[in-house]
């Protein structure tokens, strides 16, 4: 019977310390490569904060611009996905329901994916600007 105990150390502690270090930091570089890495609060939001500087609020308009242009791309469920979390702050199991998923993680998991075909689509645009 496994009860997630340690009962019997058949190997040195250090190599049973080491083990335990090198799934934690395997798992860590599995969690980050599921992570999208950009902030999506600030492309979405289209209203400019009042203590950016011009330069900076220039920026954020193109940055919204260049999201709301990506966006009209997706599929209407995936753009919707996208609405419901950022822009009205609904939770994954409100958006589950609405949409007609089986779960939250479902939800999550399509709000992923979504999020992660913008990205590439933005990142496409920018490598598109730069080449030029």
């Amino acid at each position: 019977m496994v009860s997630g105990k340690l009962s019997v150390l058949t190997s040195d502690v250090k190599t049973y310390l080491w083990a335990i270090g090198k799934y934690q930091f395997l798992n860590l570089i599995k969690f980050n490569q599921r992570t999208v890495t950009f902030s999506s609060y600030h492309l979405i939001n289209t209203e400019t904060p009042a203590d950016l500087s011009m330069e900076n609020a220039e920026e954020e308009n193109h940055n919204a611009e260049m999201v709301k242009q990506h966006l009209s791309l997706l599929d209407e469920k995936s753009r919707r996905i996208l609405e419901m979390y950022y822009l009205e702050g609904k939770d994954m199991n409100t958006i589950a329901l609405e949409i007609g998923y089986k779960n939250a993680d479902v939800a999550k998991k399509k709000k992923y994916e979504v999020m992660k075909k913008l990205a590439s689509l933005l990142k496409g645009k920018l490598r598109m600007l730069l080449v030029f």
